[in-house]
């Protein structure tokens, strides 16, 4: 062979071999024509490993932008990526079954009586059982479903369940391998909250608004342009999205999720809980930016920042014992309590603040919704006995004329007011009383002869002129306003929320 065709073949060769590192550090994609969206990279590894198609079914966006985070949704999930976290974290499930407020209140279960087949998770206080729970064990677990936050229930004739990321139906009348399916909890969730499921660049954002990143681009300019009346923080559900609205109105902002979510002083970062792994107390910016873990702490939520920006107490769950009496004796059982906890900013150390009543001389471990005053000095709360006032040191003061119908309060800007919810026989009302227990007035009422609506929730503005605060009025959840006297309350849009309990937080307004 002549030197001239040996040349000619080794560059060939060589030709084929540079071209093998290039093809083989391609980037792994993969197209559903059914749906016409691709899945590649770290959210295909995640989609194959984890059942694919019979666990989330196709994607109906391409990779979109929502609170700064990339996103995929498909028929039953919403992949998040966190590149910021190790393998097998980097991708993770969105929390779409409590997104779309299919949680229910817990259950007070002893684990030594249920079944030998049946799984208690007293993260949610809920159950897993068959027919769900072989098919939860055998797909993924904590990792794909989350926990439980319903029972067993129907819906439309189906026994279904919901999980903080799914829902799984039971499916009887099919073949073995397919009577257990996912609900489509991505299309539900995109119907909800008006993602347009041709959404395909990287641009894209999640409706009801325009994109994260031009609202954050926006907000500086826009806020003091437009928004004279401040923004206002609100979560959609405990643990779901968190967004950002105009107080003079206009379609709020996702900006991430989270529960109770708090301005700080400033107005330019949000504190919130997570019970998600790796569950705590976080913070971010006010775009979304930014997440930071405060403090680890299983259960903490109800963040609320000291107005000079030093502190943040939140509650906490902890373990204890309830003497009760049966017959002639006594036993004891075991009970979860509250308690408030103080974390210093500036060091991080956590402190509890004292729940001890001083007119009983007795533990009150039930400490709920604190409030601080403006010399961030002293805390309001929501005990088993009313509202109580709390400090560092000091003793707990029952409120005057407060009782076990008060709860949620919020002091006032000035420190003059405390507003609260008040459960009137069958159903909340938002008042106001002094931190002395004078001038108890309820602000909302429902018309005679009608269904009462619920108020709930009230948090104040930055001037102390008006109050925020959630209703169900026109027959579902919303956002409300009024002036701080109780006149011209009217409806702030109509993005829905879900109320669940009388310890949320659901808001907080900054200037």
């Amino acid at each position: 062979m002549k030197l001239s065709a040996k040349l000619v073949i080794w560059a060939m060769l060589l030709g084929l071999f540079a071209l093998t590192p290039l093809q083989a550090s391609a980037a792994p994609r993969r197209t559903f024509p059914e749906t016409n969206h691709a899945v590649s990279d770290d959210f295909l590894a995640f989609f194959d490993s984890h059942g694919g198609l019979d666990i989330f079914g196709y994607p109906v966006t391409d990779e979109i932008v929502e609170g700064g985070r990339t996103v995929q949704y498909f028929q039953r999930a919403r992949m998040e990526l966190w590149p910021e976290n190790p393998w097998p974290y980097r991708v993770q499930l969105g929390l779409l079954g409590v997104a779309l407020g299919k949680g229910q209140p817990g259950l007070e279960v002893q684990p030594a009586s249920l079944p030998a087949d049946a799984r208690y998770f007293p993260e949610t206080r809920h159950t897993l059982a068959p027919p769900f729970k072989n098919f939860w064990e055998r797909h993924g677990g904590l990792d794909v479903f989350g926990y439980p936050i319903s029972e067993q229930i129907t819906e439309s004739g189906l026994t279904v369940q919901y999980f903080q990321r799914a829902r799984l139906e039971w499916h009887p009348e099919n073949p073995a391998p397919y009577q257990i399916q996912l609900g489509l909890l991505g299309d539900a969730y995109i119907a909800a909250n008006g993602i347009k499921p041709d959404a395909g660049s990287a641009e894209a954002t999640s409706p009801p608004t325009a994109s994260v990143s031009n609202a954050a681009a926006n907000s500086t300019s826009a806020s003091a342009a437009t928004n004279s009346a401040g923004t206002i923080v609100f979560q959609t559900a405990s643990g779901g999205a968190i967004q950002l609205t105009n107080a003079n109105g206009g379609a709020p902002t996702v900006i991430g999720t989270g529960i109770d979510p708090a301005w700080s002083p400033d107005g330019t970062r949000v504190a919130y809980a997570q019970w998600d792994y790796p569950a705590g107390i976080y913070v971010m910016n006010e775009d979304g930016s930014e997440k930071g873990l405060l403090y680890a702490a299983q259960g903490a939520r109800a963040p609320a920042w000291s107005p000079d920006g030093s502190k943040i107490a939140f509650v906490q769950p902890f373990k204890g014992w309830f003497t009760r009496r049966v017959g002639r004796g006594t036993d004891t059982v075991p009970q979860d309590y509250w308690g408030i906890k103080v974390l210093n900013l500036a060091d991080g150390k956590v402190t509890d603040l004292p729940f001890l009543d001083s007119a009983q001389q007795s533990p009150q471990p039930q400490s709920f919704s604190p409030s601080w005053a403006p010399d961030s000095k002293q805390v309001v709360f929501h005990g088993v006995g009313g509202l109580y006032i709390t400090s560092d040191g000091g003793d707990v003061e029952l409120i005057p004329n407060t009782d076990t119908r008060f709860a949620s309060p919020a002091w006032s800007p000035d420190g003059q007011l405390i507003a609260f919810m008040y459960k009137e026989h069958d159903h909340w009302e938002i008042g106001v009383i002094s931190p002395r227990g004078a001038g108890f007035k309820l602000l909302t009422s429902s018309p005679p002869f009608t269904t009462p609506a619920n108020n709930v929730a009230p948090a104040w503005s930055p001037d102390g002129s008006k109050i925020a605060f959630v209703s169900d009025r026109d027959g579902s959840w919303k956002l409300y306003l009024m002036d701080a006297d109780g006149r011209n309350q009217r409806k702030l849009g109509d993005t829905r929320v879900s109320y669940e309990w009388a310890n949320e937080r659901v808001l907080s307004w900054t200037k």
